[in-house]
Protein backbone atom coordinates (compact mmCIF):
# COMPACT_ATOMS: atom_id res chain seq x y z
CA UNK A 1 0.00 0.00 0.00
CA UNK A 2 1.23 3.45 -0.89
CA UNK A 3 0.39 6.43 1.30
CA UNK A 4 0.64 9.93 -0.05
CA UNK A 5 0.52 12.88 2.31
CA UNK A 6 -0.32 16.31 1.03
CA UNK A 7 0.88 19.22 3.08
CA UNK A 8 -0.24 22.79 2.93
CA UNK A 9 -4.01 22.27 2.84
CA UNK A 10 -4.39 23.94 6.21
CA UNK A 11 -2.81 27.09 4.84
CA UNK A 12 -4.96 26.98 1.69
CA UNK A 13 -8.13 26.49 3.74
CA UNK A 14 -7.12 29.32 6.06
CA UNK A 15 -6.64 31.64 3.07
CA UNK A 16 -9.93 30.60 1.50
CA UNK A 17 -11.76 31.24 4.77
CA UNK A 18 -10.14 34.67 4.92
CA UNK A 19 -11.24 35.44 1.37
CA UNK A 20 -14.78 34.31 2.16
CA UNK A 21 -14.87 36.35 5.36
CA UNK A 22 -13.47 39.52 3.77
CA UNK A 23 -15.69 39.32 0.67
CA UNK A 24 -18.86 38.77 2.69
CA UNK A 25 -18.29 41.78 4.95
CA UNK A 26 -16.76 44.74 3.13
CA UNK A 27 -17.77 47.33 5.75
CA UNK A 28 -14.28 47.38 7.38
CA UNK A 29 -12.69 47.90 3.96
CA UNK A 30 -15.10 50.69 3.07
CA UNK A 31 -14.72 52.33 6.48
CA UNK A 32 -11.06 52.91 5.83
CA UNK A 33 -10.43 52.85 2.09
CA UNK A 34 -13.62 54.51 0.87
CA UNK A 35 -13.55 57.15 3.56
CA UNK A 36 -9.88 57.98 2.95
CA UNK A 37 -10.35 58.11 -0.81
CA UNK A 38 -13.47 60.27 -0.56
CA UNK A 39 -11.81 62.74 1.80
CA UNK A 40 -8.67 62.93 -0.33
CA UNK A 41 -10.67 63.52 -3.51
CA UNK A 42 -12.80 66.22 -1.84
CA UNK A 43 -9.70 68.10 -0.65
CA UNK A 44 -8.21 67.72 -4.11
CA UNK A 45 -11.34 69.11 -5.76
CA UNK A 46 -11.37 72.19 -3.54
CA UNK A 47 -7.67 72.89 -4.02
CA UNK A 48 -7.89 72.50 -7.80
CA UNK A 49 -10.98 74.72 -8.01
CA UNK A 50 -13.04 71.97 -9.39
CA UNK A 51 -12.00 70.49 -11.70
CA UNK A 52 -14.45 71.89 -14.17
CA UNK A 53 -16.07 74.38 -11.81
CA UNK A 54 -17.10 77.60 -13.44
CA UNK A 55 -14.69 80.41 -12.45
CA UNK A 56 -15.89 83.12 -10.11
CA UNK A 57 -17.30 86.28 -11.61
CA UNK A 58 -14.66 89.08 -11.60
CA UNK A 59 -16.76 91.16 -9.19
CA UNK A 60 -16.87 88.21 -6.77
CA UNK A 61 -13.08 87.84 -6.98
CA UNK A 62 -12.65 91.56 -6.20
CA UNK A 63 -15.08 91.32 -3.29
CA UNK A 64 -13.26 88.29 -1.86
CA UNK A 65 -9.88 90.03 -2.17
CA UNK A 66 -11.20 93.05 -0.26
CA UNK A 67 -12.32 90.70 2.50
CA UNK A 68 -8.99 88.86 2.55
CA UNK A 69 -10.58 85.61 1.37
CA UNK A 70 -9.36 82.97 -1.07
CA UNK A 71 -10.08 83.75 -4.70
CA UNK A 72 -10.96 80.09 -5.35
CA UNK A 73 -14.57 78.99 -5.82
CA UNK A 74 -16.35 77.63 -2.74
CA UNK A 75 -13.66 78.82 -0.35
CA UNK A 76 -14.37 82.02 1.54
CA UNK A 77 -14.36 81.09 5.20
CA UNK A 78 -13.30 77.47 4.64
CA UNK A 79 -16.37 76.20 6.48
CA UNK A 80 -17.70 74.18 3.53
CA UNK A 81 -14.31 72.55 2.85
CA UNK A 82 -13.72 71.86 6.54
CA UNK A 83 -17.14 70.25 6.94
CA UNK A 84 -16.97 68.23 3.69
CA UNK A 85 -13.44 66.98 4.37
CA UNK A 86 -14.07 66.08 8.01
CA UNK A 87 -13.90 62.31 8.61
CA UNK A 88 -16.76 62.51 11.11
CA UNK A 89 -19.05 63.77 8.32
CA UNK A 90 -18.87 60.38 6.58
CA UNK A 91 -20.74 57.35 7.82
CA UNK A 92 -20.20 53.99 6.13
CA UNK A 93 -23.06 51.51 6.51
CA UNK A 94 -23.76 48.06 5.10
CA UNK A 95 -25.94 49.62 2.43
CA UNK A 96 -24.08 52.77 1.47
CA UNK A 97 -22.36 55.99 2.41
CA UNK A 98 -23.93 58.91 4.23
CA UNK A 99 -22.01 62.15 3.88
CA UNK A 100 -23.43 64.89 6.05
CA UNK A 101 -22.38 68.40 5.14
CA UNK A 102 -23.92 70.60 7.76
CA UNK A 103 -23.57 73.84 5.84
CA UNK A 104 -26.90 75.30 4.69
CA UNK A 105 -25.58 76.68 1.40
CA UNK A 106 -23.80 73.49 0.27
CA UNK A 107 -26.80 72.27 -1.71
CA UNK A 108 -26.91 75.49 -3.74
CA UNK A 109 -23.34 74.96 -4.88
CA UNK A 110 -23.96 71.29 -5.68
CA UNK A 111 -27.10 71.94 -7.74
CA UNK A 112 -26.72 75.60 -8.70
CA UNK A 113 -29.31 78.37 -8.63
CA UNK A 114 -30.33 81.19 -10.88
CA UNK A 115 -27.48 83.28 -9.43
CA UNK A 116 -24.94 80.64 -8.42
CA UNK A 117 -23.47 78.37 -11.10
CA UNK A 118 -23.50 74.66 -10.38
CA UNK A 119 -20.20 73.56 -8.84
CA UNK A 120 -20.81 69.87 -8.22
CA UNK A 121 -18.59 68.01 -5.86
CA UNK A 122 -19.87 64.45 -6.07
CA UNK A 123 -20.17 64.11 -9.84
CA UNK A 124 -16.48 65.04 -10.03
CA UNK A 125 -15.28 63.12 -6.98
CA UNK A 126 -17.41 59.97 -7.39
CA UNK A 127 -15.78 58.48 -10.49
CA UNK A 128 -12.30 59.00 -9.04
CA UNK A 129 -13.29 57.34 -5.76
CA UNK A 130 -14.69 54.36 -7.69
CA UNK A 131 -11.42 54.11 -9.65
CA UNK A 132 -9.50 54.10 -6.34
CA UNK A 133 -11.72 51.29 -5.03
CA UNK A 134 -11.29 49.21 -8.19
CA UNK A 135 -7.53 49.32 -7.66
CA UNK A 136 -7.55 48.29 -4.01
CA UNK A 137 -10.58 46.02 -3.48
CA UNK A 138 -9.15 42.84 -5.08
CA UNK A 139 -6.02 43.16 -2.96
CA UNK A 140 -8.13 43.53 0.20
CA UNK A 141 -10.27 40.50 -0.61
CA UNK A 142 -7.39 38.18 -1.57
CA UNK A 143 -4.62 39.37 0.72
CA UNK A 144 -6.39 41.08 3.59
Amino acid sequence: MIKIKYKGFDEILKRLRGIKSRSSNLVPYFRTTLQNSLLERIREAFHQSGPGWKPLHPSTVRQKRRRGQSSKPLIATGRLLHTAANPSSIQITKTGVIHTIDVPYAIYHERGTRFIPRRPLYSKVGPRVIADLRKTLPSYIFRG
